[in-house]
């Protein structure tokens, strides 16, 4: 189901951040913790392997900062919240069938 990423029921849980433009989408894992060490909220981590030890780690970037930025930078307008793998993926599957060019106007 997609969710509100400022909706703090969702602190801590693993999302599926679905974003970029309709007909060439890109999806992570991440969390979304509310308040961290340095007063700052809403922060987004995304999960990786660094080293060789995977984990969640902060983008450094409160999500709608973060948003607006590749927003304004890339012109993208997709930004979704999963919770759950699975419909983020039949989300996608949905956006890159064959007529997915005729998504784009650009």
């Amino acid at each position: 189901m997609i969710v509100d990423h400022n909706n703090k029921e969702n602190e801590g849980k693993i999302l599926y951040c679905v974003y970029g433009v309709d007909c060439f989408p890109t999806i992570f894992s991440c969390k979304i913790h509310y308040i961290n060490t340095f007063g700052y909220g809403n922060i987004i981590w995304g999960y990786s392997v660094y080293k060789g030890e995977a984990g969640f780690r902060t983008l450094g970037r409160e999500v709608d900062s973060w948003i607006n930025e590749l927003k304004e930078k890339y012109g993208w307008d997709l930004f979704l919240f999963f919770d759950d793998f699975d419909e983020a993926m039949k989300y996608i599957k949905k956006q890159i069938k064959p007529n997915a060019r005729e998504l784009c106007s650009n």
